[in-house]
């Protein structure tokens, strides 16, 4: 998490205390080759603690639980996120997360998107994206981006007088839970945005927690926390001529069919999250059907698009009536200072001035790559 004000009351986050010299010696000689190299990353990938996870604690003990840490940048970044994402695709009953949009590219995302089809296994989650939030339903749609706007229309007290987190991220927590309560339980987390740029570029760490007690840590805050999202999302779509949500009850007049029938219908998800959460062995014959769509995702712009800072200035000024005018009176004041110029002056002229278009686009598009 980012140690702010923000970080600590506005956004959903989480952290790891580890009591440990060990693990505390691993950070120190990340700091200590960090800087005797400059910060510079070529230095620190041939550094053996950059090269995979690395064992804090081969077995749960009264101290530690079982867990790994990668710390990068790494020069291949298949040996952070590699065991992740093929972690997530050997799931066998839940998948729960939280991720940041990887515009950085990796494997982590189209895991998560194959896992959300298997039919046995019960996937839900939030991606934070620029655009807002998408929130994946258990059945694996994520069509709809959720608002981060505070709920103060059609909903009864106290939702009214939710506070306004204001622009920013809302969800900073970066985790994924697997089979929380399975054979191999497995927390990964950390302040790694989990994509293939920022492994390769930042200097970041991912835990790989192998632990049932933490997995169900991590599995509750997670339900708490994609259960409001999803609440916000249905909310959305609520107008006012609807009447207010109120409990069903057996002789409920102009009620729909009984909210639990579908906890006993082995084609949709609910029958797969109440076997998940009551501990119980899968029926055979379970197939729910799920409805994958990530257009949300899609939508939010595919990784290595363009942003406004790479495109280039001449096409930022043509769109820009004004600043068109401007640029148009400053050249006829120049124009004669121009004309005394020689061909070879002019050239020279044109090279200057492109090398700080493209100093001042690279100054822009240096930022924190996720």
């Amino acid at each position: 998490m980012n140690f702010s004000v923000r970080g600590i009351y506005v956004q959903a986050n989480n952290v790891v205390v580890v009591d440990d010299p060990t693990v505390a010696g691993m950070f120190a000689k990340a700091f200590d080759d960090a800087f005797t190299n400059d910060v510079k990353a070529p230095p620190f990938k041939k550094d053996p603690i950059s090269q995979g996870y690395m064992v804090c604690s081969e077995a749960a003990t009264a101290a530690l639980p079982e867990f790994s840490l990668g710390l990068s940048p790494h020069k291949d970044f298949s040996v952070s996120l590699g065991p992740m994402s093929d972690r997530i695709r050997k799931a066998t009953s839940s998948v729960f997360f939280a991720v940041m949009e990887p515009t950085g590219q990796g494997p982590v995302l189209a895991s998560l998107r194959t896992i959300a089809a298997q039919p046995t296994v019960f996937s839900y989650g939030t991606v934070e994206t620029d655009k807002g939030l998408a929130v994946q339903s258990p059945d694996g749609e994520m069509g709809i981006m959720t608002s981060f706007a505070a709920l103060t229309k059609n909903v009864p007290e106290p939702f009214k007088k939710e506070f306004n987190g204001g622009p920013g991220m809302h969800i900073h927590d970066k985790f994924v839970v697997v089979d929380f309560n399975g054979a191999n339980p497995t927390v990964f987390t950390g302040s790694s945005n989990l994509a293939a740029g920022g492994e390769q570029a930042n200097g970041d760490s991912l835990a790989m927690i192998e632990d049932a007690a933490v997995a169900n840590m991590f599995a509750i805050e997670a339900v708490a926390l994609f259960d409001h999202y999803h609440f916000r999302k249905v909310m959305q779509t609520v107008t006012v001529k609807e009447p207010p949500l109120t409990l069903w009850c057996p002789g409920k007049p102009n009620a729909p069919n009984p909210w639990w029938k579908a906890y006993y219908d082995p084609k949709r998800i609910q029958m797969r999250d109440r076997y998940l959460f009551s501990g119980l062995p899968l029926p055979p014959g379970l197939a729910a059907t799920k409805n994958v769509d990530w257009s949300a995702i899609d939508a939010a712009g595919p990784p290595g698009k363009k942003t406004a800072a790479e495109k280039p200035s001449s096409k930022k000024s043509a769109k820009n009536p004004a600043k068109k005018r401007e640029a148009k009176k400053a050249g006829k004041k120049s124009a004669s200072k121009k004309a005394r110029k020689t061909p070879a002056r002019q050239k020279s002229a044109k090279k200057k001035t492109t090398a700080r278009k493209r100093g001042a686009a690279t100054k822009k598009a240096k930022t924190r790559k996720r």
